[in-house]
């Protein structure tokens, strides 16, 4: 599976939006109360608050 054909889900802009961002795949941040969240470091591509809003962030992710 390519890299822009993937997700990566994290809580830290740091060590997992960059690193998912810098490879190509999309990114989402999830809003927990642990990692950074500088958007300065990285900006994810969706932003979720809980696990169960997954879904419409795929659903979207299907359409492009």
């Amino acid at each position: 599976m390519a890299a822009n054909e993937s997700v990566y889900i994290g809580n830290d802009t740091a060590r997992d939006i960059k690193g998912a961002k810098d490879t190509g795949m999309a990114s989402v941040l999830i809003m927990t109360k642990h990692g950074k969240k500088d958007r300065g470091i990285a900006a994810p591509d969706y932003t979720i608050e809980r696990i169960e809003d997954i879904d419409r962030v795929l659903e979207e992710l299907e359409k492009r």
